[in-house]
């Protein structure tokens, strides 16, 4: 751009202006720009007479252009670098801490719960062997102090039903009840509740991103904001924090410098890296979701087909564990989404560096610019899949379990009540194949048992009282 005034600076030549970094600034009247009124690239089919540009109001003749050599380096900020070093750190030295220095056997898997619970029984289930996950739940809210005095006296927490003689018979007699229960019964309720927190703040937040962005893009003549590019720098799809600057004027110049670089890029690595941990929590929330649920499913099974256990130390008889702690149909699918979530979330939100050259390709470090740049059609592709993805664990939720034994999901202390195989335990069943039944038959007015059992065992009957 050339201009008639020949006392011009053009090492300060303004391109962008500091509103919203607004890149057709330079194409419209000073007078308009700072009314605040939209520039955009349709405004002006035909060059303004006179074309004035500038706070100054320098009057331009006529533009030239020219192609530059592409100038490609690396950027990054030492500060941060450091930040990720120490967290880096800091994470292996937790994760060598609990690999050697943590001696007990952990219950990472079902297996590992019911192995254990078969070896040394809980002696505060003992009696309680049709113990549901939800009544579990009910007692561990109470002090751990009190679970022996649940035990002895206080009934009402476990009893399926207002039976007198089964009362008499001990806190933990109940009353066979066969029902149907579904897959979205096994998680908690506050998991539940977590799951759609996420999902609806992450919907509302995406949908409102891709709001204002389409809104932008109109006020400065884009019509079709989903084909600008998929992930890719567009200078009319930016937004940035506010700036302070120091401003130099004199009959010739006009200088505009901003004095809070550090800052604003703070803010634009912490707004475009924040989606990154939201989704990853949500992933975490969502995959143990349908790991509740699919453990669930396996322990289910066991009222119906022989199996050996899965467990994190296999011995003679037992199986080892899932390698991502889920059958495959289930761990390679919900790593897939968890990727291709992470990666259209970094298309859609990403770090934008604009570094300014002058007329003579001389580079104006003064000038240069950070800001967050977005993409509408990466925004929408992830909305889409967070709905598919919210469709799909609600349809697997309405799934049917396998009915003939209690619900105990990932409840520890319900696993526990179905466990008591013998009085003292039993270091050698836990490492043949396992059906959950009655393993002793009610009879002359006294109940039944049920429990994990190596030998035949029978299905419990309905309304039959079990202890």
């Amino acid at each position: 751009m050339t201009i008639k005034q020949l006392n011009y600076d053009f090492n300060n030549s303004e391109i962008l202006r500091a509103r919203q970094w607004s890149p057709t600034s330079w194409m419209c009247s000073t007078t308009d720009v700072i009314a605040g009124q939209t520039c955009t690239s349709g405004k002006n089919p035909k060059a303004p007479d006179p074309w004035l540009v500038t706070p100054l109001n320098f009057e331009v003749d006529y533009c030239l252009s020219q192609n530059t050599a592409e100038q490609c380096n690396l950027q990054y900020s030492f500060t941060i670098l450091l930040i990720v070093i120490g967290c880096d750190i800091a994470k292996i030295v937790a994760m060598s801490a609990t690999l050697f220095m943590v001696s007990e056997q952990p219950l990472a898997t079902l297996g590992d719960a019911i192995a254990s619970f078969l070896e040394r029984p809980d002696p505060y289930t003992r009696g309680c062997c049709l113990m549901q996950q939800g009544q579990a739940r009910q007692i561990c809210r109470k002090s751990p102090w009190r679970w022996q005095s649940w035990n002895l006296g206080t009934k009402h927490l476990y009893q399926h039903a207002n039976n007198t003689f089964a009362e008499k018979l001990g806190p933990g007699a109940a009353v066979w009840k066969q029902g149907v229960t579904r897959w979205f019964s096994a998680p908690s309720k506050s998991r539940w509740t977590v799951c759609g927190f996420l999902y609806t703040a992450l919907l509302a937040a995406s949908i409102a991103v891709l709001g204002l962005g389409i809104r932008d893009l109109r006020q400065v003549g884009i019509d079709t904001p989903f084909t600008q590019g998929f992930g890719s720098i567009n200078p009319n799809a930016i937004f940035a924090y506010p700036a302070t600057f120091s401003e130099e004027a004199t009959n010739s110049t006009y200088s505009i410098i901003q004095t809070n670089k550090s800052q604003t890029l703070f803010a634009d690595v912490i707004t475009v890296n924040t989606p990154q941990l939201l989704f990853s929590t949500l992933y975490f929330v969502y995959n143990g979701l349908f790991t509740s649920m699919i453990t669930a499913t396996e322990w289910t099974q066991f009222a119906t087909v022989r199996k050996a256990l899965r467990v994190s130390e296999p011995r003679n008889g037992q199986r080892s564990t899932y390698w991502l702690q889920l059958p495959w149909k289930y761990s390679l699918p919900l790593l897939a989404i968890s990727i291709l979530l992470h990666w259209l979330v970094s298309r859609s939100l990403f770090i934008v560096r604009i570094n300014v050259f002058g007329w003579d390709s001389n580079e104006q470090p003064d000038r240069d610019i950070t800001a967050c740049g977005y993409s509408p059609l990466a925004i929408l592709i992830v909305i889409v899949i967070l709905i598919l993805s919210l469709f799909v664990v609600l349809v697997a939720g309405w799934q049917k379990l396998t009915p003939g034994i209690p619900v105990c999901g990932t409840n520890s202390v319900a696993i526990s009540a179905a466990c008591h195989y013998s009085y003292d335990g039993d270091s050698e069943v836990s490492c043949k194949p396992l059906l959950w039944g009655v393993t002793k038959l009610a009879e002359n007015n006294s109940p039944g048992h049920c429990s994990m059992s190596d030998e035949d065992v029978k299905k419990p009957i309905e309304g039959m009282i079990y202890i």
